[in-house]
C-alpha cells in the first residue's frame, strides 16, 4: 500500500555554491519532525543529505519524486523512510514554488539603510549595500564612523542570519552596538 504525503510546512534556508557542487538547504517540518535538507547536485549527478538524521542518497532532478521517494524510502532510518513521500515532493515544491521565497538581500540592505538614515543611530550612513562575494552587510558612511574621521567609509557587518529578516536584525544589533 502506498503511504500519502502529508502536510508539511517547508521553511528555507540557504542557498550555496561550491566550485562544481550547488546545494540548496532548507527545513521540512512533518510528524512533530524537522528534517534539514539538502539538495543538490555535483559532478556526479543529484544528492539529497539530510545531515540531523544520518542520511545522505543519490537523488534524481527535483520533479522526479518517484525516483526521489524510492531512494528515501529505502534508506535505513525508519524516520526519513516513513516520510519519504512528503520529503520527496516537499523537494519537488521547493523547486516549483519554494524559489519565490529566496529574498533579495540586496533589496533589503538598500530599503532598511534608507530608514535607518531617518534615525538618529543612522544618521552618518550614506546607504547600506548587501556584498554577496562575503555573504553580509556594507554600511557605507559618510565620511564619519562612530564619530571619528573614517579613511574608507565603510563597514562590512557579520550577517549570519540567512533569511531577510534575519539579515536586518543582525545589521539592527550591529549599528546599534
Amino acid at each position: 500500500m502506498a503511504r500519502q504525503a502529508r502536510s508539511a510546512q517547508i521553511r528555507p534556508y540557504k542557498v550555496c555554491g561550491y566550485g562544481t557542487t550547488s546545494a540548496v538547504e532548507f527545513v521540512v517540518d512533518t510528524d512533530g519532525l524537522s528534517f534539514g535538507i539538502i539538495y543538490g547536485e555535483c559532478t556526479s549527478g543529484y544528492f539529497i543529505a539530510i545531515p540531523n538524521f544520518g542520511v545522505s542518497v543519490p537523488a534524481a532532478a527535483p520533479e522526479d519524486t518517484f525516483y526521489n521517494y524510492e531512494r528515501l524510502r529505502s534508506c535505513k532510518n525508519k524516520f526519513v523512510s516513513d516520510n519519504a513521500k512528503t520529503l520527496a515532493c516537499a523537494i519537488k515544491f521547493y523547486f516549483e514554488e519554494g524559489q519565490a521565497v529566496n529574498e533579495d538581500k540586496a533589496k533589503i540592505c538598500e530599503k532598511l539603510g534608507e530608514l535607518l538614515k531617518l534615525t538618529r543611530a543612522g544618521a552618518d550612513i550614506e546607504r547600506i549595500g548587501y556584498d554577496e562575494e562575503h555573504d553580509c552587510a556594507a554600511v557605507y558612511y559618510k565620511g564619519v564612523y562612530g564619530g571619528i574621521p573614517s579613511l574608507f567609509g565603510m563597514r562590512l557587518l557579520n550577517t549570519a542570519g540567512d533569511s531577510g529578516a534575519q539579515l536586518i536584525a543582525d545589521v539592527l544589533r550591529e549599528i546599534l552596538k
